[in-house]
């Protein structure tokens, strides 16, 4: 594709230190022992997270995370319509509501998204997943919302897929297009990840970013390149394949990541799981390390405050929540 003739790996600019390093400044504890796999930040700025059911039922698989790391159910006040079977990934929008990505009993199905007051903390809506947004094989790994439109990564089928929220349609994009496909073995702690064959492991596209005014898309598999997408050429139905293939642009070479946001500013923040630090890559395309610590090799989902000046990381060392202070952007 001509859009792939962006940045070459060799002219890109390597990952400096930052003049200000990012401190961790808490660890959170997880008290039961099951670790987080993503974070948001509500309306009211509470965080809450999302991880794997236990098997007892006995600890919620999405809950309010409290700075002892007590935690409360979330939402407060559950509707049958937002009874939650198997949440995979939770967001937030830009006004501060929290969105959960449900895969259904055993990740067969429904898919569903629900919206969740930032503030009062009950359902707002509840949206299945319509026929056309998915494959046999589906499995969604990332989600991000802007108005009306989520954008889901699918993991299982590589490509991107996106919902309007506004009539319930769905539409698949991309499918297997070089740039959703997992095509780097991923190194995780500097030792590549292998199979019970000993086959190295490459995952497919699972790792969504939105810019704050929601007009660009970031997607990647685990392993890189990180890629960068005009969102109107998803959501405006004039625009055909051609145009959307066409701006497909690779965006920067990356380690394997475990998660990745974006600030306010559209300061990008990625955990390599491979080197065990926090990254940052500005709208300006400076890109740095923040910070390296041993529990970022296994980092999960990351989220950044509104305000720009903390980010939180689950690791499943521990495990825990990194409360992490950032320097300036």
């Amino acid at each position: 594709m001509a859009a792939h003739a962006a940045d070459r790996w060799e002219h890109e600019r390597p990952w400096a230190a930052p003049t200000q390093p990012a401190v961790i400044s808490q660890v959170i504890p997880t008290p039961d022992g099951i670790p987080w796999h993503s974070l948001a930040i509500t309306a009211a700025g509470k965080l809450v997270g999302q991880r794997q059911a236990s098997s007892t039922g006995a600890t919620p698989s999405v809950a309010i995370i409290a700075e002892d790391g007590h935690t409360t159910p979330f939402p407060a006040t559950p509707t049958a319509s937002s009874d939650l079977a198997n949440p995979i990934e939770l967001t937030a929008d830009d006004a501060g509501h929290i969105w959960i990505l449900d895969a259904g009993v055993r990740s067969e199905g429904p898919w569903s998204l629900t919206e969740v007051d930032g503030r009062s903390e009950t359902p707002l809506g509840h949206w299945p997943l319509p026929p056309e947004t998915r494959v046999p094989g589906s499995r969604f790994a990332a989600l991000v919302i802007h108005g009306n439109f989520a954008y889901l990564a699918d993991e299982g089928h590589a490509a991107l897929a996106v919902l309007n929220l506004h009539d319930g349609k769905g539409k698949r994009f991309i499918e297997d297009d070089p740039s959703v496909r997992g095509r780097q073995a991923m190194v995780v702690a500097g030792k590549p990840v292998l199979d019970a064959n000993g086959h190295a492991i490459a995952r497919d596209v699972s790792l969504l970013a939105l810019t704050h005014d929601g007009k660009w898309l970031f997607y990647q598999p685990p392993c890189g390149p990180l890629y960068r997408l005009s969102t109107e050429l998803l959501t405006d139905p004039s625009y055909g394949l051609v145009e959307q293939l066409d701006g497909i642009v690779k965006w920067r070479e990356t380690p394997t990541l475990s998660g990745m946001t974006t600030s306010a500013n559209d300061t990008l923040y990625m955990t390599d799981v491979a080197s065990a630090q926090l990254l940052s890559f500005s709208s300006a395309r400076i890109p740095l390390w923040l910070l390296r610590d041993p529990r970022l090799a296994q980092a999960a989902v990351p989220t950044v405050t509104p305000d720009g000046h903390t980010l939180y990381v689950p690791v499943a060392g521990g495990p825990s929540i990194l409360k992490i202070a950032l320097p300036p952007q």
